[in-house]
This record gives C-alpha cells, sequence and structure tokens, in this order.
C-alpha cells in the first residue's frame, strides 16, 4: 500500500460505517477479498439481507486487518 493511501486511511473516522464496496476501494482490493476477510472473522457490525448493503465499522475493520496481516504475514488481497 503507497505512503498516500496509508495517511488517507488514517484520517477516516473510527466510528464511520462503510459497505463492502467501500472497504474495497478504500484498500484498494477487490469486493470478493473484503467478502473473503469477513469469512475469516472480519467485524460485519450490520448483516443485513439480499440487496442491502451491509456495515462495517471503520475502527473495527482497521484493527482487525492490522492483526490478520500480522498474524498471516500475507498479501493483503486474497483474489492475486
Amino acid at each position: 500500500m503507497d505512503e498516500g493511501r496509508s495517511r488517507w486511511i488514517a484520517d477516516w473516522e473510527f466510528d464511520e460505517y462503510l459497505t463492502r464496496a467501500e472497504i474495497a476501494e478504500l484498500f484498494g482490493v477487490s469486493v470478493v477479498t473484503v467478502d473473503a476477510w469477513r469469512r475469516r472473522g472480519m467485524p460485519c457490525e450490520e448483516r443485513q439481507g439480499r440487496g442491502r448493503p451491509s456495515r462495517y465499522n471503520m475502527g473495527r475493520v482497521r484493527t482487525w486487518l492490522a492483526e490478520y496481516l500480522e498474524r498471516t504475514e500475507g498479501p493483503l488481497a486474497v483474489d492475486l
């Protein structure tokens, strides 16, 4: 992740809620990757039904992602 994107991510408010598409855009990955993260334990605050976007708390996602990357030492995206 480039320095500009990292700084942009750091500016997001911890209490903001984002959709999976917004999470994907923010981290430069596909929604397939975001779905894989959710299956691996990324917290989803408001799981909606078909046709309605689920919502993710930015602060909890950032914390989970940092811990996940430290644990796995793998690539950010799973669909490379």
